[in-house]
């Protein structure tokens, strides 16, 4: 299913401008902000429609590369090794259902099919009672993934994957797009016109040159066999 973890922070990285505009709630009158979360759901609605116009099923988009399965751990453990990743996942996210006592975990990749030998990718913390995702992407690829507990105050239980972040620069350009094309209706100021048609530009083009990896046979996981597609065009 299709899965994007764009937030305020993730906008205002892309475009610092943003934060001065954006907060908790709307506002109609000119002099507030606007509420980031209502924009970044109407632009995930798009996103989607516009895959499923293409003749795409989403469900069969976006599948995760499991690491761990609600699991539950009182001390340091040693990861299972993940299948292939034949998707080009570049997303970590640790789904903690609860944890008593700061955790610290480390990912680690290897393309040795038997040589057990592992490269350290990055580090993940996850603080005392934080329940909820807990999530960072990387950049280093290879061809099979372990999470390890590095330590573990007292319990954690929770459920490793990775996941694709193709989606989340088409979500957060068309989120953009939103809320500098609603300032430029509240303020009538061409700096905003100039950014929402920016953006919505960057919102195409990306769109229209994504990879896509497509679970063909319904099997809940990418194989070998299961070739990007990159053929969806977003009418102007």
């Amino acid at each position: 299913m299709l899965s994007s973890f764009v937030n305020t922070k993730y906008l205002t990285d892309l475009d610092p401008t943003i934060g001065d505009y954006i907060r908790t709630d709307d506002s109609v009158d000119g002099s507030g902000k606007l509420d980031a979360s209502t924009y970044i759901t109407k632009a995930f609605s798009q996103l989607m429609s516009d895959i499923v116009d293409r003749g795409k099923e989403v469900r069969l988009l976006c599948k995760k590369l499991a690491l761990d399965t609600s699991v539950t751990k009182t001390a340091a453990y040693t990861g299972t090794k993940s299948e292939i990743d034949y998707a080009q996942r570049f997303r970590l996210v640790v789904d903690v259902t609860s944890v008593t006592g700061a955790a610290s975990f480390t990912l680690q990749g290897t393309n040795d099919s038997s040589a057990e030998t592992w490269t350290n990718i990055i580090s993940l913390s996850v603080a005392n009672g934080a329940t909820g995702n807990s999530t960072s992407l990387f950049t280093d690829s290879y061809k099979y993934y372990r999470l390890n507990l590095d330590s573990i105050g007292t319990s954690i239980t929770y459920t490793a994957y990775l996941i694709e972040d193709h989606y989340e620069k088409p979500h957060a350009y068309y989120t953009l797009y939103l809320l500098f094309n609603r300032l430029r209706n509240m303020r009538s100021d061409d700096v905003f016109a100039d950014k929402s048609s920016e953006y919505l530009n960057m919102y195409h083009q990306k769109v229209d040159s994504m990879r896509m990896y497509y679970d063909i046979n319904d099997s809940g996981s990418i194989t070998s066999d299961e070739e990007f597609i990159s053929d969806i065009r977003i009418g102007r």
